[in-house]
């Protein structure tokens, strides 16, 4: 089937189905029981989601290359319809001659989940899953994008482990994070000087830092990681001196490593100095050795 084709066996049931000619981009989204399908050149999916009387939900997942499935997926016992994963159809991996297919689902909760994955061709000729992650929110189609402009698509987020780390979910920020796939695997592309525009652009939507609390520790935070991506001099400089000393979000940890903070007695409870702990948790998170 070709870009724009689809097939529904309910009545009523419209499958969404939207091109993006420069990457030749296939998304179905769908939204109750039925058969979806789209493809781009000898590339096909198809997605047949069924309900049963109980309310739950379940769905087949079928790529095909020339007709043949070289890659199939069920996924059962679905809450909800919403569960069911968002298909694309781009260029992800450069690394092989064929396009892939992008997999993103929501698990429902607060704040969370959207799973990510992609389905790619090896260079064995076999299609594997490539797990990319999971993400907080559930699935945006237009996450997938060719930024930088090179014909293959990258999955533009934010670092969620920024999130809660030092300030509340709704007070926190949290720095950029584009991932890719190149040669089946999982790259982070964010330090890539190619999104360097991309990065920058971030400070500016941070717009100016909290007058005090736990969200200018966040903004700080994120700031610093930001200018660690960039390779500035100096990137932990200005969270060092303009940091909100009274804030404590973050920074309490228990002397007994091997206790969760949580689970820490209150003799064995201390506090670190917000520059430790900023220092800390960027070198646990990669962002410095």
């Amino acid at each position: 089937m070709r870009p724009g084709s689809r097939l529904v066996t309910v009545a009523g049931v419209l499958a969404a189905l939207m091109v993006q000619p420069a990457l030749a981009q296939v998304t179905l989204m769908p939204d109750g029981p039925g058969a979806y399908a789209g493809g781009v050149d000898a590339l096909d999916v198809r997605l047949d989601v069924s309900a049963d009387g109980d309310g739950a939900t379940a769905a087949r997942l079928t790529v095909s290359m020339d007709g043949a499935a070289v890659f199939e997926k069920r996924y059962d016992d679905l809450f909800a319809t919403f569960e069911v994963p968002v298909v694309q159809v781009a260029e992800i991996d450069p690394a092989n001659d064929s396009r892939e297919v992008f997999l993103s689902s929501y698990t429902g909760g607060a704040h969370c989940c959207n799973l990510v994955s992609a389905v790619t061709a090896t260079g064995s000729g076999e299609w594997t899953e490539v797990e990319i992650g999971q993400f907080d929110g559930g699935p945006v189609p237009e996450n997938l994008t060719d930024r930088n402009g090179d014909g293959s698509a990258e999955f533009m987020t934010h670092d969620g482990r920024f999130l809660y780390q030092f300030a509340s979910y709704a007070g926190s920020y949290a720095p950029p994070l584009i991932l890719g796939v190149r040669g089946g695997e999982r790259v982070d592309l964010t330090a890539d000087p190619d999104f360097e525009w991309h990065v920058r652009a971030r400070l500016d939507r941070m717009g100016d830092i909290p007058a005090a609390g736990e969200s200018r520790n966040s903004w700080l935070a994120t700031h610093a990681a930001i200018q660690l991506l960039l390779g500035e001099p100096g990137p932990l400089a200005r969270a060092d001196a303009e940091y909100d000393p009274d804030v404590s979000w973050g920074l309490e940890y228990c002397r007994d490593a091997d206790v969760a903070i949580y689970d820490c007695p209150e003799a064995e409870t201390a506090t670190r100095p917000f520059p430790e702990a900023l220092r800390l948790f960027l070198t646990e998170t990669g962002y410095m050795e």
